[in-house]
């Protein structure tokens, strides 16, 4: 390479002698008038390549130029290299392509070697003979610098069909250059041509047809042109194929609490592209996508669009939602969506209540009150739905109130024949892997006045006053009505100079107490009556007084113990079988009877229906009158009987005396 630029160059006194010849020429044209040159002074040209130096001359006009003229371009010092009469030799690298006859000068230069570098000059011999040497070129002849165009240079898209042209440097005429490519295409044999131009130059290219394919991208494709020997020129360029971005990659992490990058852990999504989240967490939420040229990326969601990177610092159920990637560049777009699906423990349950109708399949939807307390007609059916919102779906159990007993393990409870020892809170339990939530209810029972279990309602005799006292339970709380003779008494607490009423109720029980001053000759009919919006219950207290039997009371037992003993052992016989009967007639009537007690209380209990007795319950307010359901019982009457002409005489003593009346219960 150090040899091939020591040559390119002429020594400098060649060069020197140049300029001090040109110097001295300066007056050729006035030397020499008609006699002028019309060509570049220096013309550079590079090895392997060609140049045309164009060139026109004059001669007097006096002076006529014959088809014979001859052309001849010598090389300072006399040294012909061009010229149109083959008697001048060439060096087979300068051509004279000019007419001379029509003062035509042009000069071809095609593959000069370095030793052609110099001054030239023209001559032109006919009938007239002169050198031009006014001007004298100098022709340069440096390396082969001069690349292929490779074309169209451009970027293409994935999958398209792709032509590439190399065009060789130079429009040589006498030289053939090989093209060559090279690069990542399956197919480099490319396919050569030729243009020949009207002026006898030629332009040499070749062309390569492949289907892009974004592997290819950024690679490098050259074109190598050889010339003449080993002279070789390349272009290299770095191919652009481009592509719309493909479904954008989503990427998502759980944000570490203390906002360390690193500490991030990556979140999984399932085959529906859903990311499952507790609620509260932190997240972060991000895409990227493959395309040339790179796309830009949003988030769209909510109709709200955002930047590529999404953080949730605490994740709600108002994040829960599809969110979705688009990418686009020049080519398309692209997206792809994601789920966020939030996790959280169950909520408190809800309940509801239906009371199941018999033999119906629509049952009747009942009501819970601020307490949760559900209000239900004994002997009713009641059904119990317990639902919590939660992902995942929670398990559902239901509990005793001792929490000891499990009554179910769905979602419902189902309860029969309720009765009051079905009272108390019943607790629905909800539970998935976040958590657990639970609520509890309870049960009132609801019914009709009846008798309480293990109580008697009665009257008695204090002296001059008639005392009965009336027991009976229910819930909600009855209203409490007291007759005499038929005749209304208030409910309410009351006292005249007659009758006295003292009410009180205790844990779904009501003792009322009724004190009524009588006459003995007159006859009392006393009835309690209890009723609420589930029954009625009435207890018939019948006081029969004859009107003769106390003021003679001691007379008539005399007059019997008198007529027992003069009668005599016959009499004794019909007393005796008299006896015989009534107790028989007691003993089938269940009658409690007392020896001591100078009234005998006779009682026989009747019921029109059946009557349960159940345990007293606990003291309780009733429900709002709304709430309460409708039971229809047949209302239960009892009556009461003291038959006092029955009595057998006996001496009465001065302490005080109390009658006993015993309840009567019949149909």
């Amino acid at each position: 390479m150090k040899f091939e630029r020591s040559t390119c160059h002429p020594c400098h006194y060649h060069i020197l002698i140049f300029i001090i010849f040109q110097l001295l020429r300066g007056n050729e044209s006035q030397a020499f008038p008609g006699y002028s040159i019309n060509v570049s002074s220096h013309v550079t040209v590079q090895r392997g390549l060609c140049v045309y130096i164009p060139c026109s001359f004059t001669v007097p006009t006096t002076e006529t130029l014959t088809g014979n003229a001859v052309g001849i371009w010598y090389k300072w010092r006399n040294t012909p290299v061009a010229s149109n009469n083959r008697r001048f030799s060439s060096n087979g690298r300068f051509f004279l392509i000019g007419d001379v006859q029509r003062g035509d000068c042009s000069l071809y230069i095609e593959n000069p070697l370095y030793e052609d570098q110099g001054s030239y000059y023209f001559r032109v011999e006919d009938n007239i003979r002169f050198n031009y040497q006014k001007i004298m070129p100098f022709i340069e002849v440096t390396g082969l610098t001069d690349k292929p165009d490779i074309s169209p240079m451009r970027s293409w898209l994935d999958g398209e069909e792709v032509t590439l042209s190399c065009t060789s440097p130079g429009t040589c005429r006498g030289i053939t250059p090989k093209i060559i490519w090279k690069g990542n295409t399956k197919d480099l044999e490319g396919e050569n041509y030729v243009i020949n131009h009207t002026n006898g130059t030629k332009t040499h290219f070749s062309n390569i047809t492949f289907t892009a394919n974004k592997a290819q991208n950024n690679s490098i494709l050259s074109c190598t042109v050889q010339l003449e020997g080993i002279l070789t020129t390349k272009q290299e360029i770095t191919i652009g194929i481009g592509y719309p971005p493909g479904p954008p990659e989503i990427h998502c992490s759980i944000i570490s609490e203390n906002s360390d990058e690193r500490s991030n852990k990556d979140c999984a999504m399932d085959a529906n592209n859903t990311i499952h989240s507790l609620e509260g967490s932190r997240l972060s939420l991000s895409c990227s996508a493959d395309s040339i040229p790179e796309s830009s990326l949003v988030w769209k969601y909510f109709n709200e669009t955002k930047a590529h990177k999404l953080i949730f610092d605490k994740l709600s159920l108002a994040n829960d939602g599809l969110y979705t990637c688009q990418a686009t560049n020049i080519h398309g777009t692209s997206n792809t969506s994601v789920t966020i699906k939030i996790r959280y423990p169950p909520r408190p349950p809800k309940v509801k209540c239906f009371i199941i109708i018999k033999h119906s399949n629509n049952n009747k939807e009942c009501a819970m009150d601020a307490n949760n307390t559900i209000y239900i007609p004994e002997g009713s059916g009641l059904s119990l739905s317990c639902s919590a919102d939660s992902v995942p779906e929670s398990s559902m159990v239901w509990k005793s109130s001792n929490e000891t007993k499990t009554l179910s393990t769905t979602d419902k409870l189902i309860l029969h024949n309720l009765s009051l020892t079905n009272e108390g809170l019943y607790t629905c339990h909800a539970t998935n892997l976040h958590g657990t939530s639970n609520i509890s209810v309870a049960f009132k029972i609801t019914y009709g006045p009846k008798i309480a279990n293990g109580t008697i309602s009665s009257c008695w005799k204090v002296q001059n006053q008639l005392v009965c006292n009336c027991l009976f339970e229910s819930f909600p709380c009855s209203d409490l009505q007291w007759k005499i003779n038929g005749v209304p008494v208030n409910i309410s607490n009351h006292r005249n100079n007659n009758v006295s009423i003292f009410t009180e109720t205790s844990n779904s029980v009501t003792n009322s107490t009724l004190t009524l001053k009588v006459n003995m000759e007159e006859s009392q009919h006393i009835q309690c009556v209890a009723s609420n919006q589930h029954g009625e219950l009435v207890q018939v207290l019948l006081i029969e007084i004859a009107s003769s039997m106390f003021p003679a009371a001691s007379i008539y037992i005399g007059c019997f113990v008198i007529l027992l003993i003069v009668i005599g052992a016959l009499i004794l016989l019909v007393v005796y079988k008299k006896r015989q009967n009534i107790q028989q007639k007691e003993s089938s009537r269940q009658t409690h009877v007392s020896v001591t007690d100078p009234i005998y209380g006779n009682a026989e209990m009747f019921s029109n229906g059946s009557t349960e007795v159940g345990q007293i319950p606990q003291k309780d307010q009733p429900p709002p009158q709304e709430m309460l359901s409708e039971v229809n019982d047949d209302d239960d009457v009892q009556y009461m009987s003291v038959d006092f002409s029955k009595l057998k005489p006996k001496v009465a003593t001065e302490e005080q005396e109390t009658e006993y009346a015993a309840i009567k219960q019949t149909n």
